[in-house]
């Protein structure tokens, strides 16, 4: 959510609350909040999601509304789920470095145990992540 917003922030785009949409991290869930997503009035042009589990979620409720991808709407996932590559249109999405997260994670775990008296809440780690463009969000910008 930071990211997205300071994205907005750094391009001078208006923060519109109303395109931002919390569920659950369930499928169902980001199928009946796209849908909702999709019958406002002022409709997006994409969708991130925070997972890909949400991302088919939501290409399912696209899809349902009769949208095609990318020309109509955009989608991009989160985490590069191999199933990915094998939906129509595939989904593009950001690739999360699970086994370096699970490195750091352990060693500041271990830390933490090592300086239990040391307050070590704020400690922020940024992982580098990769974004892999597929179908879902291929689009020709007009000349």
């Amino acid at each position: 959510m930071d990211g997205y917003l300071n994205a907005l922030r750094k391009h001078n785009i208006k923060i519109d609350e109303s395109l931002i949409f919390h569920c659950d991290f369930n499928q169902d869930y980001a199928f009946f909040a796209t849908q909702e997503l999709l019958s406002m009035k002022k409709k997006p042009d994409a969708i991130f999601t925070i997972s890909d589990r949400l991302a088919i979620g939501a290409m399912l409720a696209i899809k349902k509304k009769g949208l095609n991808m990318p020309h109509d709407i955009g989608l991009v996932g989160f985490n590069d789920e191999p199933i990915l590559n094998l939906v129509s249109p595939s989904i593009s999405s950001v690739e999360m470095p699970s086994f370096e997260l699970g490195k750091v994670t352990a060693k500041l775990f271990i830390e933490v145990l090592h300086n239990i008296d040391d307050d070590m809440s704020s400690i922020e780690k940024v992982l580098k992540t990769k974004l892999f463009v597929r179908e879902s969000s291929l689009r020709t910008i007009p000349k």
